[in-house]
């Protein structure tokens, strides 16, 4: 019983740990969201304006302004559900920092509360302005970047691949190798890798070259070099790793503290870890130990 209930919440514990990856995908599908059924307006209790829409999807727009679509084109209401903005856009996001990203002939760009037009549709794509740095994403010429609210580029369109800023760094993609840039645009981890994951415990993120995974810390060192076949982030001080085909445990160093003699492993949660030895699945502690049911 105690077994399913740490299982339970281990599997939620990784949820967690994905979570600013699952917010960066999020981010940008919703940038390209678009409903194709009536919305009614409704306003919740704490004031911000939401829409309802038929099917019982719900999405809260900032600023106290929402987007409606009529006919394919997207307008804002304030509200009171009074439009506000005319129709017009064939996209609309929420407002940040008194802007919004609007869509207007196949192009992107950003208008006031009043629909002014602050920053010309300039761009392929673009995003909100990001409430913690006071920038937004934004794509021209098939390269990405980053704006100001004043319109001017804080980090040139330079990159095939870009995510949002988390913890003041943001993962890019250069000739199919990603890296990390600070909020200067600087390379604090070089376009080096095939594959990297978020920073996690230790300030180490997983980081993939050559088809074997290590470890790279936030100023670019790789503190744990590329050397195993599969491997998950740190947490509670360990790392589940698989080297030779057999997973095991290693520390911040990349030291093993519990030898590779497993065909699959899990991390540790409370102190405790899934594993799979010959067919039989069980429960160890930090030791290595097997937990008796």
């Amino acid at each position: 019983m105690i077994f399913n209930e740490v299982r339970l919440k281990y599997v939620i514990y990784l949820q967690k740990t994905i979570l600013g990856i699952l917010i960066a995908i999020l981010f940008v599908l919703l940038s390209s969201f678009s409903f194709s059924q009536e919305l009614r307006p409704v306003v919740s209790t704490d004031g911000l304006l939401v829409y309802e829409g038929e099917y019982g999807d719900i999405l809260t727009f900032y600023d106290q302004q929402s987007a409606d679509q009529p006919e394919g084109k997207w307008g804002y209401v304030n509200k009171k559900g009074r439009v506000v903005i005319a129709p017009q856009y064939e996209h609309a996001d929420y407002f940040s920092f008194g802007l919004a990203c609007v869509k207007k002939d196949g192009r992107y760009g950003y208008i006031d509360s009043t629909g002014t037009v602050k920053i010309y549709f300039y761009f392929d794509d673009a995003k909100s302005f990001d409430p913690r740095y006071e920038r937004a994403m934004v794509k021209r010429n098939g390269k990405w970047g980053w704006i100001s609210i004043y319109g001017d580029y804080v980090v040139k369109c330079r990159y095939d691949m870009a995510s949002p800023y988390v913890d003041g760094l943001a993962m890019v993609c250069q000739n199919g190798k990603y890296g990390y840039i600070n909020l200067r645009g600087n390379f604090v981890v070089p376009c080096r890798f095939d594959c990297l994951g978020p920073f996690g415990e230790n300030g180490l993120a997983l980081a993939e070259r050559g088809g074997t995974w290590g470890y790279v810390d936030t100023v670019g060192n790789i503190t744990i070099g590329c050397q195993f076949e599969e491997a998950f982030i740190f947490n509670e001080g360990l790392a589940a790793v698989k080297k030779d085909g057999k997973w095991g445990y290693i520390n911040k160093n990349g030291s093993f503290v519990i030898s590779p003699q497993f065909d699959f492993a899990e991390n540790f949660y409370k102190g405790i870890a899934f594993v799979v030895k010959d067919d039989e699945k069980f429960y160890i502690n930090k030791k290595g130990e097997k937990i008796a049911d």
